[in-house]
């Protein structure tokens, strides 16, 4: 069984409020209920909140078809078909938040790449995986369990500590993963890398203004410096990441090599972003839409 280069320190949670002990009795009866139904239930339940969705959320829904349309150069109806089945998807995630054993078993886990892991660290370098809120993201810690490959998971702070505190547990996989609240100093991380660790970092978000301007599905949106800072930091390797959960149940983990280039910041970050786009050409309905991926106003990044 593969070890941790290293240990972290703990995550610490606020004290709870009324109103997040409200929530998670809500959170609690919604774990429940995905307990005792069937998937095929649970698939209609899901369904319907979609259409719930695109009436209360109908503003948002329009943009969503629209970016659709221009980044995939597809028809109004397949960038409908496109939607439903991104968030159909999603739905799948948030049940997997929940239940993640009713997705991923030992015998329905297929994996492409995973070698590269195994040779950087052979070579004596840590791995940062740029993963996507692309297929079943969130079976990935189950899976890797499964696959007795430690990692080091960057997560953002949850309003609600006892949600947050219940989603990491889970992805700790009880604590055979490291889980770093995305407010974790930075040492920890670089320490952890330099160790020949192996660190997933969520890389297809629009972070705002503190992002870099590079192209992302052929428009310039904001993009995270970290994994590429990281990886230079530390002289790991920086790789694209994500899953696929087909029709059949099977769990498909890919991990990406990049195309050559120069280790640079915004070189690095330019072949990074080619890499999830083409991922997302391929599987466009597996991708999350509804994220607001290009929200930040150009003026507002910063320049190469």
């Amino acid at each position: 069984m593969g070890k941790h280069p290293c240990d972290l320190p703990p995550i610490e949670y606020g004290s709870p409020r009324f109103q997040h002990w409200a929530e998670w009795l809500a959170f609690q009866s919604l774990g429940l209920f995905f307990y005792i139904l069937p998937l095929f239930l649970i698939k209609a339940f899901l369904k319907a909140l979609i259409v719930l969705a695109k009436v209360v959320f109908k503003k948002r829904i329009a943009d969503t078809l629209l970016s659709i349309q221009e980044r995939l150069g597809v028809s109004e109806e397949e960038s409908c078909n496109i939607l439903d089945r991104s968030l159909l998807n999603f739905g799948w995630n948030w049940v997997c938040q929940i239940s993640p054993s009713t997705f991923v078993k030992p015998n329905n886990i297929h994996t492409h790449g995973l070698e590269l892991l195994e040779k950087y660290q052979s070579e004596g370098k840590g791995t940062v995986i740029a993963a996507m809120h692309l297929g079943l993201w969130e079976a990935v810690p189950m899976a890797m369990r499964y696959l007795e490959h430690p990692l080091a998971i960057t997560v953002a702070v949850q309003h609600n500590p006892l949600v947050d505190h219940h989603l990491n547990r889970t992805r700790a996989c009880d604590s055979f993963h490291h889980v770093l609240h995305n407010r974790l100093g930075i040492r920890h991380t670089l320490r952890y890398l330099k160790g020949k660790g192996t660190l997933v970092v969520l890389s297809d978000v629009d972070i705002g203004p503190s992002g870099v301007p590079l192209s992302f599905l052929g428009q310039s949106a904001s993009t995270p410096k970290w994994p590429m800072e990281l990886a230079i930091r530390t002289n790991s390797e920086l790789i694209v990441g994500y899953t696929i959960f087909n029709e059949k149940g099977e769990l498909h983990l890919h991990f990406c090599p990049l195309a050559k280039g120069e280790q640079e910041t915004m070189d690095l970050g330019r072949r990074m972003n080619d890499e999830m786009s083409k991922v997302i050409q391929q599987y466009p309905e597996q991708w999350f839409w509804m994220q607001r991926r290009w929200k930040t106003p150009l003026e507002n990044l910063r320049a190469p």
